[in-house]
């Protein structure tokens, strides 16, 4: 009987053995699964990422080239108002030149800070560390959206003078 039980105890026991070897291979198995998973899902994640920065790296240009684009125009219209001012021999007229020009003197420099404040965000945009910090991005995007909407308002300041200097040619004596 001693010999049975022992072989009893024994084959029990090589079958609790071979139970848990099966299910530490099943949850190693599962485990490397999810590990994959989590690999696949990390990669997912990091190209997404990627491609967000791409894209506010475009919108960045753009932006640039929004306001370059601005500060030319209100460059050539200083230019112009100065050959225009040459002309004009009444001084009230003379002095409504200047006030305009020298608004337009004033968007081109605000158009001038917009711009280098858009460079600076996009070199902080290129800067990977931000991209781990979620309190970071969320302000970065405000700020984005900030400079996105100080260059429609600009373009829209540039669109008034353009009107205030076809008002004054109109009413300027000779033209």
């Amino acid at each position: 009987m001693f010999t049975h039980a022992t072989r009893t105890h024994a084959a029990l026991a090589a079958a609790l053995l071979l139970s848990v070897a099966s299910a530490a291979a099943a949850q190693s198995g599962s485990t490397a699964a999810q590990r994959q998973k989590g690999q696949q899902q990390a990669q997912q994640q990091a190209q997404q990422q990627a491609q967000q920065q791409q894209q506010r790296l475009q919108q960045m240009e753009q932006a640039l080239q929004k306001t370059q684009r601005i500060r030319d125009r209100l460059q050539q219209m200083e230019q112009e108002m100065t050959r225009d001012m040459d002309r004009i021999r009444d001084q009230e007229r003379l002095r409504e030149h200047q006030a305009v020009r020298d608004m337009g003197k004033t968007l081109g420099q605000m158009a001038h800070d917009l711009n280098a404040a858009t460079l600076q965000l996009r070199d902080r945009e290129r800067d990977r560390l931000q991209l781990r910090d979620p309190e970071m991005q969320r302000d970065m995007e405000r700020l984005r959206e900030h400079v996105q909407a100080m260059g429609t308002q600009l373009e829209d300041g540039l669109k008034i003078m353009e009107r205030l200097q076809q008002r004054l040619r109109v009413l300027q004596p000779g033209k």
